[in-house]
């Protein structure tokens, strides 16, 4: 007969023969926290690779005119009250943006393009987005911004134009969020697009932006781009660079952007170069769809979607859980009251539980 006395000491004796390290790992269970990203492009107001097919010098000014006026028509002001409403109902700790455009004129009668570089401020999307961020009372900052294509050139209404096209990212300061190390750069890889018409070569450069991140003890790195849409080799180089640069190295890894890619497609490449990278598409993994979010009508007024394509991503590395995972701005109800959709993509959401260092 076995005694309380000996069963105590027998499970003491086992207890002793268990290593020191198995004991440790069953006592520091893995933590985590959950972190909600969004990828964001505002679209820039109109379709600019039209001017690069002018015959002539008078045809190219026509178009731009054109161009700058359906700028006007989109009304970024309108829009960005649609995105500031994503974002407040979202409440992402972090969204990634790409196509912040800004406009600028020219002195009037001065149409010689980069040579007198315009400085009058139009539009200014980043300007106009924050304003509507306050306005609902929402606390972010913007982290980091960085310059891509910058392009002026002539136009009939008696002046120069210049677009400027950035990425950006915005961060909530209104949560034990710490950031750190922003960095952003251009991508070496480039489309070089021929303008013939007014004896330019336009140089559209394309680029990234990161930081470092802190979400309740989560560490990782946070990365935002926006690879080529014209060219899928250049697209594929620009994708090797960010592995090679920024998403270089080990710990935990987020990145949003548009990537002008889908997935089993003809423009696939760069694309699958980041999913064989490691990195995880999280809406796919959550939701097993395929829904598009690009892309809408050039004036963004048509009245049923014509998204047809899925090139706007989350995406992660390692794989981790995803909590939810969804498409905002698609929804016909979302529009402004003059029918304008929030831009020609649609954005994507998603919370993830990323390990903490707690």
């Amino acid at each position: 007969m076995t005694t309380p006395r000996k069963v105590v000491l027998l499970a003491l004796a086992a207890l002793m023969l268990v290593p020191a390290s198995a004991m440790a790992g069953s006592s520091k269970k893995s933590k985590t926290t959950n972190v909600t990203v969004m990828t964001r492009n505002l679209y820039l107001g109109a379709d600019i690779i039209k001017l690069a097919a002018s015959p002539d010098r008078p045809t190219f000014e026509k178009n731009a005119a054109d161009l700058f006026q359906t700028v006007q028509r989109t009304d970024f002001k309108s829009r960005a009250a649609l995105i500031a409403d994503e974002i407040k109902k979202n409440k992402p700790d972090f969204v990634g943006m790409q196509e912040v455009a800004l406009w600028r004129k020219g002195a009037d009668g001065v149409k010689d393009g980069s040579a007198t570089p315009a400085t009058e401020v139009v539009y200014d999307w980043l300007d106009d987005l924050n304003a509507e961020l306050k306005k609902r009372k929402l606390k972010y900052k913007v982290v980091r911004k960085q310059t891509e294509f910058d392009f002026e050139g002539p136009t009939a209404l008696g002046y120069d134009i210049r677009f400027t096209q950035q990425d950006a990212v915005l961060a909530r300061v209104d949560r034990n969020i710490k950031v750190k190390s922003p960095k952003s750069a251009n991508y070496d890889a480039a489309l070089q697009v021929g303008i013939p018409a007014i004896g330019e070569t336009a140089n559209v450069r394309r680029g990234w932006v990161s930081l470092d991140a802190t979400v309740n003890g989560a560490k990782f790195r946070f990365v935002n781009t926006h690879l080529e849409a014209y060219s899928e080799a250049i697209g594929l180089a620009q994708a090797k660079e960010l592995t090679s640069g920024p998403l270089k190295g080990s710990g935990q890894k987020v990145v949003t952007g548009d990537m002008n890619s889908a997935r089993n497609s003809d423009d696939s490449d760069p694309i699958d170069h980041l999913l064989d990278f490691g990195l995880d598409d999280t809406f796919f993994t959550k939701t097993r769809r395929n829904t598009p979010t690009c892309c809408q009508s050039e004036t963004v007024d048509n009245a049923a979607s014509e998204l047809k394509s899925r090139i706007d991503f989350v995406l992660a590395k390692p794989k981790v859980p995803v909590v939810k995972s969804l498409i905002v701005g698609n929804k016909p109800s979302v529009k402004t009251a003059n029918g304008l959709w929030p831009s020609d993509h649609a954005g994507v959401v998603s919370v993830l539980k990323l390990k903490t260092s707690k």
